[in-house]
């Protein structure tokens, strides 16, 4: 009996964009048109649940948190907090600096010469609220269930992040090759292709490199806090930052990222919150990847990047990120509004930029795994100068 090979998100994405590239060199103009609309129905689709998306997710979390309480846990959601905010920023910096070496102007005209191919129709499916209005009214809404102790709303909230689940995981995540196939298909048939491949590997490699950067200067401030060497520390890390690279999952991670942490000094009472904690809320890594890939399909368009407006992306995303894991595919499925109405990427510039994120999964996972010990060991000194106060 002949057992079936079940393909990761990774390798069908990567095997979407390679039959997307040879269906646009031999798909006539009608077969292109046809995956142009339904790339464009899809991108429909994806613009109505990102509302849904966000309020799901921030506000689940915003509840979720407020049962719990403690110096120790306090400690731990503040420095995640500090570490995606920073990363994001870490991220405009060093893209600022480097891409415009990086990217030459020939491959930015060859980006503005791209001509999208024209869908059959269009259907207009407005979002029911704004992206900004989403984050508001679930910040409001979770604080107000925290603070009232409305069980039943609870309830309603936590079911929600359910259903938001259920619709990444059962209607957005399938789609996803199928729709990378479509817009890679496109691409071909524009003609710059080569060009942009070109482009994928240069932010793929400047995310990569912007992560480690960001992981040492991250161990310098905490080592230097806590008074422990902060290269001997990183390299402490390095099983479960390989672990994450290969896993794709902060989660798979856990069980690696706490005998390294614990292997730093750090009590096993700390590791044990901070490790899992961390898991589900320190998304630096995908932070990086956002930001870099963001700043490079703005300048790639002809445009500058707008620091004011790449800060508020940030914000914006860091409460999305800290809220999203445990949601495949929750953050860059929630990114996608903030995308186009903050930094003003059109539709194609956002499907490629989440083409190039997903294509680099384990990038970011590792980013975020390897930043474990950094905050398990500014938490472990925090706590230590509470017990002793």
């Amino acid at each position: 009996m002949v057992k079936k090979v079940k393909l990761g998100l990774v390798a069908r994405i990567l095997l979407a964009m390679a039959v997307g590239i040879a269906a646009g060199f031999i798909l006539p103009e009608c077969g292109i048109r046809t995956l142009k609309t339904f790339e464009d129905l899809v991108t429909t689709l994806l613009k109505f649940m990102v509302p849904m998306v966000i309020f799901g997710l921030v506000s689940a979390a915003i509840v979720e948190s407020g049962r719990s309480s403690g110096r120790m846990l306090a400690a731990t959601f503040a420095l995640v907090v500090a570490s995606v905010v920073a990363s994001g920023y870490f991220a405009l910096g060093a893209s600022a600096s480097v891409y415009p070496f990086v990217l030459s102007g020939s491959l930015a005209g060859d980006f503005a010469a791209l001509v999208p191919a024209e869908p059959y129709f269009k259907i207009a499916i407005p979002p029911p609220v704004g992206i900004m209005t989403a984050l508001a009214l679930a910040v409001i809404v979770g604080l107000a269930v925290v603070s009232t102790k409305a069980h039943a709303l609870s309830q309603v909230v936590l079911d929600c992040k359910k259903c938001v689940a259920w619709m990444i995981g059962r209607i957005i995540i399938p789609l996803l090759p199928w729709y990378i196939l479509a817009m890679m298909a496109g691409l071909t048939a524009g003609g710059r292709i080569v060009s942009l491949l070109v482009v994928f590997l240069c932010m793929i490699l400047v995310s990569w490199l912007v992560s480690l950067a960001y992981l040492v200067a991250m161990y310098c401030v905490s080592g230097a806090y806590a008074r422990k060497n902060p290269f001997k520390a990183l390299w402490g890390m390095r099983s479960a930052y390989l672990t994450g690279l290969a896993t794709c999952s902060s989660a798979a991670s856990i069980p690696v990222s706490l005998e390294n942490v614990k292997g730093l000094g750090v009590r096993a009472k700390v590791a044990e919150l901070v490790v899992p904690l961390c898991a589900t809320i320190h998304l630096a890594g995908s932070m990086i990847k956002l930001v870099c890939c963001a700043a490079a399909m703005i300048l790639m368009s002809g445009r500058t990047i707008d620091f004011g407006a790449m800060g508020v992306f940030i914000f914006v995303m860091t409460a999305t990120a800290i809220a999203a894991p445990g949601v495949p595919g929750g953050v860059i499925t929630s990114s996608l509004g903030a995308l186009g109405t903050i930094l003003l990427l059109t539709p194609e510039q956002s499907s490629m930029l989440m083409t190039v994120y997903l294509a680099m999964d384990g990038v970011g996972s590792a980013c975020s795994v390897g930043g474990h010990g950094a905050i398990a060991m500014a938490v472990e000194k925090i706590t230590e100068k509470g017990e002793k106060e």
